[in-house]
């Protein structure tokens, strides 16, 4: 049986604007976060369906928080605690 996954690194790539220095993976389209954050959600209960996910760290960055809504952070953080 493989180890379990017991930290979990997020990456949410959308910004207000794309800056032209920054090398990170993002999108200027904030407006589709909301769809991409469900869609996380729904790939992470696979995942942890999947393999064995015993998460004691989550880390999650975004390009530029600001893109997203309070709202929309404030469910993706209580699905995640509830999924991992």
């Amino acid at each position: 049986m493989p180890e379990p996954i017991n930290a979990v690194y997020i990456h949410i790539p959308f910004c207000l604007k794309k800056c032209h220095y920054c090398d990170f993976l993002s999108f200027a389209q904030p407006e589709q976060m909301e769809q991409y954050v469900s869609a996380l959600l729904v790939e992470m209960q696979l995942a942890v369906q999947r393999y064995a996910v015993q998460a004691k760290t989550i880390l999650s960055a975004a390009a530029h928080r600001p893109a997203c809504r309070s709202r929309c952070w404030s469910r993706y953080y209580r699905r995640c605690s509830g999924i991992l």
